[in-house]
């Protein structure tokens, strides 16, 4: 294949390519589009032309116009990649959940387009766009607890390391909902707070570098100041959108401990809103039943029986209690018995 340098001075082997098929009917894009021209000049095989320049629409008719002059793929710059990446995701996200299927069968469905969702917040930031997304996830959640609480059962919590986050976020958000259920709570709009709230506990970890938050390691003392940024940084992330004050608790206190050890306020008990406390819970338990690259998955009862022995004095014991209860309501699973024996006297 020939080199030559495109009008823009671009070559094939400088970019990388994408499927024409990637690219949905009538979605926004906002990262240039490039393609190779040339036809039958084997000198001008690699020669590269701006298709598309961001932002543009991309119509429904031209991946079949586009192959009939033989282009399968277009190039993208390697600096858009997170752009791209960012696009799949929101157009996966984009998919409804399936009320009549199996409570097994909607909770995988909230995760992956919740996850995907989130996936998008953290490459590229969120907007009043992604904001809608994720309230319709948030009711999504709340609707398939109504139907059957034992749906927050069926979390996933095998997920793969690159995409810890995202389906931590949304495992937080199912389990926030499943607490405050079992604590009583039955109004839909504090529910969708809490499973919003749950979704975007984390965002400001967009502003922590990757190898803080991936490190297998315990963190270095000037590591462990940027990770206690989070809260900060996500709160100020949402705080031009349309986002209920609830929320904003949530985002900025998730971290806050009962005893005033935590971050980053090193708030007391009185001082910490409720929904913070319990969203806490949700965070502490699915982080420890899911397997990251510093620690093995837990069982439930192991989980549990870590926070009783590390956490208490330091986390809301109401919330706890709500949590056993959420994950032993109704027909009895395999460790049911196991959980309900754990006592806090």
């Amino acid at each position: 294949m020939a080199n030559s340098a495109s009008p823009f001075g671009l070559r094939e082997e400088d970019l990388i390519a994408i499927p024409v098929e990637s690219l949905k009917a009538n979605t926004p894009i906002n990262f240039d589009l490039y393609a190779s021209v040339g036809g039958s000049d084997p000198r001008r095989a690699n020669d590269i032309v701006l298709f598309a320049s961001a932002p543009s629409n991309w119509h429904s008719a031209e991946p079949s116009m586009l192959k009939k002059c033989g282009i399968a793929h277009f190039f993208i710059r390697p600096d858009d990649q997170k752009r791209y990446r960012s696009y799949l995701a929101f157009n996966t996200a984009s998919r409804t959940v399936d009320r009549n299927g199996t409570p097994e069968f909607r909770i995988s469905q909230i995760q992956d387009i919740g996850s995907h969702l989130m996936e998008v917040c953290f490459h590229t930031g969120m907007d009043n766009l992604v904001l809608d997304r994720l309230q319709t996830v948030a009711n999504d959640i709340v609707t398939c607890l109504e139907d059957d609480p034992r749906a927050v059962l069926h979390i996933q919590n095998l997920v793969d390391h690159d995409m810890y986050t995202y389906f931590h976020s949304t495992g937080v958000g199912i389990l926030s909902v499943a607490i405050a259920k079992a604590m009583g709570e039955n109004n839909a709009d504090v529910l969708r707070c809490f499973a919003l709230g749950g979704l975007l506990h984390d965002i400001g970890k967009r502003e922590t570098p990757l190898h803080v938050l991936n490190k297998s390691g315990p963190l270095l003392d000037t590591e462990w100041d940027m990770m206690k940024k989070h809260p900060e940084d996500g709160f100020n992330a949402v705080k031009s959108l349309d986002v209920p004050e609830m929320v904003r608790d949530i985002i900025l206190y998730h971290h806050e401990k009962r005893d005033g050890t935590g971050y980053p306020f090193r708030l007391s008990a009185d001082k910490i809103p409720l929904p913070a406390q319990l969203v806490s819970i949700a965070d502490i338990f699915n982080a420890l039943t899911t397997t990251r690259s510093y620690h093995r998955k837990r069982t439930r009862f192991e989980a549990l029986m870590l926070m009783k022995q590390d956490m208490l004095g330091k986390i809301w014991v109401d919330a706890f209690k709500g949590l056993i209860t959420a994950l032993t309501e109704g027909e009895a699973a395999a460790d049911d018995k196991e959980i309900r024996s754990i006592t806090l006297g």
